[in-house]
């Protein structure tokens, strides 16, 4: 639907694109090119050398129709492995034997048929070819945004034009039909529902958005991807999924930056010299900070075994995509009532509706699509995805605090408008406990653990300015768009707040909704930080408290 419903480059700024790069042959888009318009471009993954499957998710494959046989075959290796060409051909050449196998001819008339079907075979050889390639593969441009603020200095170009999936190539959708009971339906007789999903391959090579590197993924960042996304979803918390993690055996090979063994922190403890002059109890705090933020950058090159990641999703439709096509949108404005408004009728607005359509239709389809789309109203789905995307992303980040986890670089292009994790690189659960705990040296305050709040309403922000533009062009009056962004973004304040506070109040041990615990946390953040205390191993023996102090059901005191 990706491909269906939105659009690609322009001839004319495709051959602008070419002019511009002189490795660009025009046609295979995996070298750094500026990408001036469009939601995709065709690009085919580069295969692994030797794929061996390493790991898959057997929930996963299981709600996607595949059996252990499947993932088994050397159809699956190939494909998402990313020989894409060679898996369909493959698989069309197993069933061609297979139905041979099934006829039951003698030998006699399979000779005697040999020379009749010889031209027939050579021309469905050719069809199958030509079916392959018609396999669909494509890369996205988005945009970077920062804590609210727009960049364009991580383009290359630096006008925004290349930025978007450096290595992620999407391989396909799978729509799965969904029995549904009449309990899960309105209608008085059972239906079918679509689930749907967008199959991605993590490590698959370059494409125009690669930014100069080689577009692939090592082994060992794979394996933290995958494992930690399916931890997550068994741990109740929206994210991407994983279906496969395949090595390149003995061949391709990338160098990374690693550490040496003489690469080690430097930290003081509580009793060095230069920390006389303090109390021990701060001290103890400066040393808790200082091993919260001093972080080493790597320091040698070391060479490791490429591998691809298939993450799954029911979309990977980012914040950044809107964002960008929001900016090119507000190049054009036209004069309303002493007021400027987007044009409505450049092809760049045109892009951003198109997108804004279509993350309407894979994230909530029934509720911002369906009622609106045949008439048109946009306006009224526009409003809907904000507030159903104001309470994904809320939760998702409430959940991180919940089990302890920092994404570690949560820019606006690392969130998906329906708040699912997703972009497992720089994360990290904490196991001591500090406010601004972070994996990244880059992840600065803004993106330490208890931030994680701010950056996430930060990125609803962006979201919500970026969909500004066409509630601006359909609202009555600019008054009355500029009352809905006030309401909205205050509204979204209130939201993140309680769905955090709501998370720490279960952690008490409290309803979600109980405030009259809200100054036991202040307390008790205090003595986690004091103590060092490990986030999840002290939540987990105050369940042991409570069962040897349990709380009278009648009058609320402790026995």
């Amino acid at each position: 639907t990706w491909i269906d419903q939105l659009s690609t480059e322009t001839v004319q700024n495709r051959l602008k694109s070419q002019q511009s790069t002189p490795r660009d042959d025009g046609r295979s888009n995996n070298v750094k090119r500026p990408v001036y318009n469009g939601h995709y471009v065709h690009v085919r993954p580069d295969p692994l050398l030797n794929p061996r499957l390493v790991i898959y998710s057997q929930s996963l494959a299981k709600e996607l129709g595949l059996e252990k046989g499947d993932v088994h075959s050397e159809a699956f290796v190939k494909y998402f492995s990313g020989d894409v060409d060679g898996a369909f051909q493959l698989k069309e050449g197993l069933a061609e034997i297979e139905d041979g196998d099934d006829t039951g001819e003698n030998d006699t008339n399979e000779n005697a048929k040999e020379s009749a079907d010889a031209d027939a075979k050579e021309s469905d050889q050719k069809t199958k070819n030509i079916a392959g390639k018609n396999i669909k593969t494509w890369a996205t441009p988005y945009a970077l945004s920062i804590m609210g603020r727009r960049y364009t200095s991580n383009c290359p170009f630096g006008t925004g034009d290349g930025y978007g999936d450096g290595r992620a190539i999407s391989i396909g959708e799978v729509a799965i039909q969904v029995p549904q009971t009449q309990t899960q339906s309105s209608s008085s007789s059972p239906t079918t529902a679509i689930s749907r999903y967008e199959l991605q391959l993590k490590g698959a090579g370059p494409t125009p958005f690669c930014r100069g590197a080689d577009g692939r993924a090592v082994l060992r960042s794979s394996i933290r991807e995958f494992l930690a996304s399916e931890a997550m979803h068994s741990l109740g918390i929206s994210t991407t999924r994983a279906l496969s993690l395949i090595v390149s055996e003995s061949g391709s090979t990338s160098q990374r930056p690693w550490y040496s063994d003489k690469n080690k922190k430097s930290v003081p403890s509580i009793d060095d010299p230069r920390l006389v002059k303090y109390s021990l109890e701060q001290r103890k705090q400066i040393v808790a900070q200082l091993n919260a933020q001093s972080k080493n950058d790597p320091d040698i090159m070391i060479e490791e075994p490429n591998a691809i990641t298939c993450r799954v999703a029911q979309s990977f439709v980012r914040v950044g995509h809107i964002d960008l096509f929001a900016r090119r949108a507000m190049k054009s404005v036209v004069d309303d009532n002493d007021s400027s408004v987007p044009d409505k009728d450049t092809n760049e607005f045109k892009e951003l509706e198109e997108l804004v359509w279509h993350a309407c239709y894979r994230e909530f389809h029934d509720t911002c699509y369906e009622p609106f789309r045949e008439s048109g109203d946009i306006l009224s789905a526009s409003k809907c995805l904000l507030e159903h995307s104001m309470d994904g992303i809320a939760t998702m980040v409430a959940g991180w605090i919940r089990v302890g986890f920092a994404q570690g670089n949560f820019n606006a292009d690392n969130c998906l408008v329906a708040g699912r994790t997703m972009d497992y690189g720089p994360f990290g659960f904490m196991d001591e406990y500090h406010p601004l705990f972070a994996k990244w040296t880059g992840s600065g305050e803004h993106f330490g653990f208890m931030n994680q709040v701010n950056a996430g309403y930060a990125n609803y922000a962006m979201l919500v300015s970026s969909v500004m533009p066409i509630i601006e062009a359909y609202s009555d009056t600019m008054r009355e768009a500029n009352a809905f962004k006030d309401e909205i973004m205050e509204r979204g304040q209130r939201t993140f707040e309680d769905k955090l506070m709501g998370a720490l109040r279960s952690k008490m041990g409290f309803h979600p909704e109980d405030e009259s615990p809200d100054d036991l946390w202040a307390d008790l953040e205090a003595l986690l930080r004091e103590s060092r205390a490990d986030w999840t191993v002290f939540w987990r023996q105050l369940t042991l408290v409570a069962k040897e102090f349990p709380v009278d059901a009648g009058e609320g005191d402790v026995n």
